[in-house]
Formats: structure tokens, sequence, C-alpha cells
């Protein structure tokens, strides 16, 4: 199987309205949901099948004319090998032939030009004009990156973070992600983000993640953007701070991120970081809505019906409600270029993501635990289990991750997957630390439920647990 640069990447989050978890009328409230959409996303990092850069990116331009460069070529040069090779690639000036192109690159990479080897291991890797042979893409990889390539480093990380040909190997994918990241290498910025952000390869490390998403994010990174949104917004990792939040998802929802779109939305939805603006609200969430995305249609639907900052239509209302609905249980794939695709909940079912989700999650990555959760809640890609989407909801809420600490409390509380138990239900739910007016009434509802012996029971519990998990 390819690797194709062109694909969505799978999301490892949730679609607010695109699966039944079958936690009662909780999961109806949009704040709820949001705030659950938060907690998940702050704590994870686009984990996708790894996105390889194409080897025309960062490419010289071309120097010569296709007559100077065959005959340069001919004559040994590499420098017009290589650019040749692209012609190829590409189709300027000839027709497109992968086959060609390799040959060109090939030349090139012998003799030790940096740019060929790297478009050489990327055919490899992808099978383009050659048989796909990742250790043969290693190889070429590795020669370049030993030389100082930043992308060859980086690709060099991704196939090892994958582990898909070869052995998968997180620590080396980590060090691959850092000599590139320390020259500055915008991917891999976000990369090694992504490793400190869930502790794969390096020791679990917030204030690392936020330094790497920091630097991608300064330099417009969009996906570090949406990320720094989500983590001021909960305060992971950071102190809360709302303003901080608005800042960020301002800068990737002018990007045209949906995800940003929607999250700011709802800061001026609430006044949080921002000056309560109703028709702000509207304007950011149609904005995201008319990419498709289902929450923020949703929320059109009843900006609509309860005429805040938009004039109050219940005709408008219902349609942008049946948009989200038919969205939301299309599972339809997203663009390519949508970071909010890759951060929200259009789940994938390439069984090559899987593979690579399941692989992360078996190591310990509570982000891939709660995702596959997740599918499992849904039967996205997978079979619907929930009792299985309960065993990987418990492994990440025992490494302390808030998103599966809240979902496995609600199990608890309906016995879904689980058999059901109060005491347990509202041990998770006040671990969970979620500070929501919807939580709070959840907790309230368990509460009512206990007895006195058992709600001290759960409140030790909890304690207990936070405690040794400073």
């Amino acid at each position: 199987m390819g690797w194709d640069t062109r694909a969505p990447p799978p999301s490892l989050g949730l679609d607010l309205l695109g699966f039944d978890l079958a936690l009662g009328p909780w999961l109806r409230e949009p704040r709820l949901m949001f705030r659950l959409h938060l907690l998940f996303l702050a704590g994870c990092a686009c984990f996708a099948r790894p996105v390889l850069e194409d080897p025309v990116v960062g490419s010289p331009p071309l120097r010569l004319s296709l007559e100077e460069t065959r005959a340069r070529a001919a004559q040994g040069d590499p420098k017009a090998q290589y650019e040749l090779g692209l012609r190829y690639f590409v189709g300027n000036g000839v027709s497109k032939d992968d086959r060609e192109a390799v040959t060109w690159y090939r030349k090139a990479a012998e003799q030790g030009l940096a740019p060929a080897q790297n478009s050489l291991g990327w055919m490899h890797a992808h099978g383009q004009g050659v048989a796909q042979d990742v250790t043969e893409a290693e190889r070429w990889w590795r020669k370049d990156a030993e030389r100082g390539s930043a992308l060859s480093q980086f690709s060099l990380g991704l196939l090892h973070a994958q582990g898909h040909g070869i052995p998968g190997d997180l620590t080396e994918a980590a060090r691959w992600h850092r000599k590139a990241a320390e020259q500055g290498f915008a991917p891999a910025q976000f990369r090694l983000g992504s490793h400190y952000a869930d502790g794969l390869g390096v020791p679990q490390d917030d204030i690392e993640a936020v330094h790497w998403y920091r630097l991608d994010a300064e330099r417009g990174g969009v996906g570090s953007q949406v990320i720094l949104g989500l983590r001021y917004a909960i305060g992971h990792g950071v102190a809360r701070d709302d303003a901080e939040a608005a800042r960020w998802f301002s800068r990737a929802a002018e990007h045209g991120d949906a995800l940003a779109q929607s999250n700011l939305a709802f800061l001026f939805s609430d006044g949080a970081g921002v000056d309560r603006d109703d028709a702000a609200a509207a304007q950011w969430f149609r904005r995201a809505a008319e990419q498709g995305f289902a929450p923020a249609q949703f929320m059109m639907g009843i900006h609509y019906a309860e005429g805040r900052g938009v004039p109050k239509d219940p005709i408008e209302a219902s349609r942008w409600h049946r948009k989200s609905m038919e969205r939301a249980t299309s599972k339809a794939s997203p663009r390519p270029d949508d970071m909010s695709a890759r951060l929200s909940g259009v789940f994938a079912t390439d069984p090559m993501d899987l593979e690579w989700l399941v692989n992360a999650a078996e190591q310990g990555s509570p982000t891939a635990q709660t995702s596959l959760a997740f599918k499992y809640s849904d039967g996205a890609g997978v079979r619907q289990d929930d009792a299985e989407a309960a065993r990987w909801f418990t492994r990440a809420a025992e490494q302390g991750f808030a998103a599966a600490q809240l979902m496995l409390g609600m199990k608890y509380a309906n016995g879904n997957g689980v058999p059901r138990n109060d005491v347990l239900a509202y041990q998770w739910l006040l671990i969970s630390g979620v500070q929501d007016e919807t939580v709070r009434r959840i907790v309230g509802d368990v509460e009512k439920r206990l007895t006195t012996e058992q709600r001290m029971t759960a409140q030790e519990r909890a304690k207990a647990f936070r405690a040794a998990r400073p």
C-alpha cells in the first residue's frame, strides 16, 4: 500500500454529532460536546498516517532549458540529472513519466546529490516509477539525512514512527524529528511537539510540546496554531488563558481552518477571551459550516432557531440541522488541506491507518487509545464493540487522559460496555476534573444515587489517583 501524500490523514478526534455512544441525553448538550472535544484534541497532535513531503517541495528552480538539461545530464552532471528527473516527475516540458524520473534521480543520487537521494527515497516509499520498497526508501533517506538534510531527516522519522515495512521505533523517530526540527524545519517541529505531547519515544513533557508547537505556529503552522488554541482554552500544559486561545484560533481561522473557526465562534458566544458577540459567533460558525464541518452546522441551526446573531428563522434552523446530521452520518472524506478534518471527527477506515493507530495505542499512547475507543464505540473502521471501547478508555484514563476519564465515568454511569457502577462513575468523573455546567449536573445526578459511604469511597479514590499523578 502506498503512502498517499494527498489523501486526508485519519483523525483521532470525535465527531460531535456523528456517533451514538448510548450515554443518554448528556451528549446532546453542545457545550459538553465542545468541552469533550477540547479535552481530547488538546492532548493530541494529529496522530495521522505519515504525510511525506512531495519531492517537489523545497526543490530548487529549474536552472536550464530542456535541451541544456538533457545534454548535461547525458554528460554525467548530477544536478542536471536531478533536474531532468524532476521534469519527468511533474511533466515539465516532457510527458510525465515516473519511471524516467526514477532513472535520472538514481543517476544523480548515486553521485551523492542530496535532493536526488531524498526524491529517490520518496519514489521507493510510494512505489511510483519503481516497485514499492520501504527498506530501499529508508536506505536513501538515511544517506541524505546523515549529511544533514532536514527533509530526509523528517521523512526518516516518519518512516520509523509508522513502522510500515520496517520495524517501528518511536525513539528513533523522535531522534530524527529533533534533528530536522532543530534546523527549523516546520513539519518536524510539529511532529516533535507531538512526540512530547504524548510521550512517544521521549518522556512526556507538555512544556517541550508547547515549545515546539509554538515555533511551528509562529511560522504559520495552522495545525500548531489550533493545538495551542485548544491548550490555552482548557489550560493543558499552559496556564488557561481564553484571550491567548482566541488569538491562536483567530490566526488559524483566518487561514480557513474550520475547527479553529468553530472554536473561535464558541469563544465569541461565551464572551471568553473576547467580548461576547453573537453576530461574530454566527459569522465564524457559518464559515466553518460552509466547509461542511458538522458541529458548526449544528450550531448554525441553534443560532437561527434562537435568533442569536442572525434573524430568527426556523426554516434556516431546520436546514442547518439537517445538513449537520447528513454530514455527521455520511463519514464523508474531508478535503486534504483541511486541518479540521485531521483533528475532528471524520473517522478513517483505511486498514493502514488502523494499523498505525493500534500500534500507537498498544505502545501506550493515551491519545491513540482514546481514539481507538471512539472508533469501537462508533464502529468506525472496526466492529462496533462497547466493551472494547471501555477497555481502551480505561487504559487512557489510567494514564491521566481527561477526555477518556470523562467518557469512562459516563460509561459506568450508564452501564455502556461495562456493568453499571455509580461509585466508579462518580470516581472517574471527579478525576477528570472537567468544570462544565453539564458535567456538574451529571456528577450531581450520579451523586444522588450514592450512599454517603459510597460517595466518600469514590472521593478518596479520586484523591489518591490525583496524588499519585501530580
